[in-house]
């Protein structure tokens, strides 16, 4: 007999050509597009690190924080643990702890003033170490002293100087600058006189002005006080240099101060120039005087009110034009406007 073949539950036979297979497998649409793979895994997100605080006083206060703790408690129990092994007695001991921690308390705590600024020196390494105002702790060997107190108030420096405009005017310009030291700073600051600073920032600003109003007409100059504000105020901070590690720095690093405002108050003529259009302009206006004089327009003691006050002396007003001088400035009026008809004919 002939073994059957094995067959499954189905009725499919197990025996499949591999031809067969091929020709049943499903095309594929080369329209569709792949799908996409996934994508892949990316690192996880950095933690966030703070950013180390750089004022001096801040860092590196825990250490003096247990050093003092430590030290006054010694000193404290000393006296009471050698009273009692000694002279078997415990009260005493106690008074004189606290006598002894309240006599080295200034050697462990510094207490600055309202805005002001203390600098120690670190007796070991010559370090000074700044401390803003409130009460801190400090090391034993961390000198203080009087002169390493030092103002932050708010310094402010006025400057009036002259420049010359394009086309020949004098300008008188009137400037000024307001700043104050930082704590940061406080190290750099000490290094240097007040009119050291006041000295580098009145060069910039004049460097500043002698460049920018000679390019202009003084009437352009006096027009554009806003713009060359705004100007002066970039020239301090585009002012760099190049400090002993490589970095570049504007001047309120390399003094230790904040410039907090810099402002322009008046750009002007200068004072003779000042006083020759003042002149020019008080002549042109005795002149229209004496021509409406002349012209019958005004009487003749409201042409000498009005010729007194355009040159500002109306306090001797009413002496003036009841007394002599009011008569000299009669005939000078009077003068004046037959001139100006070319001489008039005595009746």
């Amino acid at each position: 007999m002939k073994e059957k073949k094995p067959t499954n539950p189905g009725g499919f036979s197990m025996n499949l050509d591999m031809e067969e297979l091929k020709a049943q497998e499903v095309p594929i649409d080369p329209t569709l597009s792949p799908s996409p793979s996934p994508p892949p895994s990316q690192p996880p997100p950095k933690k966030k690190t703070k950013k180390k605080n750089e004022n001096p006083e801040i860092n590196g206060n825990g250490g003096r924080i247990v050093f003092t703790l430590i030290s006054l408690g010694f000193i404290f129990w000393f006296p009471v643990v050698f009273c009692k092994v000694c002279f078997q007695v415990n009260w005493i001991g106690f008074p004189i702890g606290i006598a002894l921690v309240s006599y080295c308390i200034p050697y462990f705590m510094v207490s600055v003033p309202e805005v002001c600024g203390l600098l120690t020196i670190n007796l070991k390494n010559s370090e000074l170490r700044a401390y803003g105002t409130g009460v801190h702790f400090r090391y034993p060997w961390e000198q203080v002293k009087k002169g390493n107190f030092i103002n932050m108030r708010l310094i402010t420096k006025t400057v009036e100087e002259d420049y010359p405009t394009a086309n020949g005017p004098v300008l008188k310009v009137k400037w000024s600058f307001q700043y104050r030291p930082t704590l940061e700073g406080l190290v750099r600051y000490i290094a240097v006189d007040e009119s050291t600073i006041n000295d580098g920032f009145v060069h910039i600003g004049s460097s500043f002005f002698g460049s920018q109003l000679i390019n202009r007409s003084a009437e352009e100059n006096k027009a554009n006080v806003k713009e060359l504000e705004e100007k002066l105020q970039a020239s301090f901070e585009d002012d760099r240099f190049i400090d002993d590690r490589e970095l570049a720095r504007n001047i309120e690093d390399l003094y230790g101060v904040n410039l907090i405002e810099v402002s322009l108050a008046i750009v002007d003529y200068e004072d003779n120039y000042q006083k020759v259009k003042t002149s020019e302009a008080v002549a042109e206006k005795i002149k229209d005087i004496a021509s409406n004089l002349k012209e019958g327009d005004i009487s003749y003691k409201d042409a000498k009110n009005l010729a007194l006050i355009i040159n500002g002396d109306v306090k001797k007003h009413v002496q003036e034009v009841e007394g002599e001088g009011g008569k000299a400035l009669a005939g000078l009026l009077m003068a004046m406007a037959n001139a100006k008809s070319g001489g008039g004919k005595k009746k």
